[in-house]
């Protein structure tokens, strides 16, 4: 599975966002991925309240695509989630650094950070799509991929050669073919 945050879904929500979809191949290279593998994209609720806050009038709109495509599914920080997050805060307590992956952040930013790991890890994400640094950090110090924009592969190039062949103009028939 994988899991989106609010900033990574700006790309595919938004079509006034700079390198979203449409105009970034990378992005455009995930968006046919996704579609192909038919896999579902986790929105985890931490993401999508950030996302709806910054959206303001797109809001409603944002969030009937959201909840209508069958691409996209909402998982809620619920019991499985806390758990998660417990044994993470728990975790980095024990070592000494509540901070964790991220030493500098503001504790108010590794708990929300936390959260959406913590879905991500109760659902069962392999995969975290994220803009920010910060999560990408806390997803990987539990063993999630996480990946940014510019970290997203090329898309394939086209195994057919295509070449300019210009059209040939028939030769001019002497009257000696004629007969």
């Amino acid at each position: 599975m994988i899991v989106f945050d609010a900033n990574f879904l700006i790309y595919f929500l938004d079509p006034r966002i700079k390198d979203g979809v449409g105009s970034n191949p990378r992005i455009d290279h995930l968006v046919a991925t996704i579609q192909k593998s038919g896999e579902r994209i986790i929105v985890p609720t931490p993401a999508l309240s950030e996302l709806l806050v910054r959206a303001g009038d797109a809001a409603p709109k944002y969030l009937d695509i959201i909840t209508r495509s069958k691409f996209f599914r909402v998982a809620e920080f619920g019991t499985r989630a806390a758990v998660e997050a417990a044994a993470l805060t728990r975790e980095a307590i024990d070592k000494r650094n509540k901070h964790g992956a991220t030493p500098d952040a503001t504790w108010a930013k590794v708990k929300f950070d936390r959260q959406i790991v913590a879905i991500a890890r109760a659902v069962g994400a392999t995969m975290n799509y994220t803009n920010d640094d910060q999560l990408a950090k806390h997803a990987r110090a539990i063993g999630i991929t996480a990946l940014k924009p510019d970290e997203l592969p090329e898309p394939p190039v086209s195994p057919q050669i295509e070449m300019q062949l210009d059209p040939v103009a028939p030769e001019p028939q002497s009257d000696d073919d004629a007969e």
